[in-house]
């Protein structure tokens, strides 16, 4: 019948097959990712362009991503293709974190010492301080069996650092996440 162990251990097998292929991707693209070209990036421009890649994906789960880009924000010295993997990868984390009915923030605003600081927040349950230590480790993932690779912080936190850019997860105030980034301003690439 249907319950053969063959048939079921095949199955495994093809999940796994599908697993490994995903590693292999995401660690390709990362070491696609070496050589960046640094270009002025103005920053509500990046986050639109993230806001319009994940607008399906938030309507199909009801959540609303807002965008916030303070106006005195000055450009970002960055890869397009990188910045928009790091703030597309963040931002799906948060959605993932989201019940229905949730929102998804995404900001801009101009920090001391030439950086300008992106945070991406999440209405979810937030992070448990054990498990945040752990979030840039590769393999380390908290989505289901099969789902997440583990490497999507990881590459993101790579790609931060190519940049001279930091991330750090922080609670947000109404007990969800922000992702914070502090970004190089293209003036102090100049």
């Amino acid at each position: 019948g249907r319950d053969h162990p063959q048939l079921r251990d095949l199955g495994i097998i093809v999940d796994q097959i599908d697993h490994v292929t995903r590693l292999l991707t995401q660690l390709l693209d990362y070491v696609r990712t070496a050589p960046h070209q640094l270009v002025a990036i103005a920053p509500a421009t990046a986050q639109q362009a993230v806001a319009e890649l994940v607008h399906v994906e938030a309507a199909k789960r009801s959540i609303h991503v807002i965008v916030e880009c303070d106006p005195a924000t000055g450009e970002l010295a960055a890869d397009p293709g990188q910045l928009q993997q790091v703030l597309v990868n963040l931002t799906i984390n948060a959605l993932d974190a989201c019940p229905a009915g949730a929102a998804v923030t995404l900001r801009a605003r101009p920090a001391q010492g030439g950086l300008v600081v992106l945070e991406i927040e999440d209405d979810g349950e937030g992070i448990a301080p054990a498990i945040r230590a752990q979030v840039f480790d590769p393999f380390f993932t908290t989505k289901k069996r099969g789902r997440g690779t583990g490497l999507g912080l990881w590459v993101v936190a790579q790609l931060a650092r190519t940049h001279d850019a930091t991330i750090e997860l922080c609670d947000g105030d109404g007990g969800g996440t922000i992702a914070r980034l502090r970004w190089p301003s293209s003036q102090e690439a100049a």
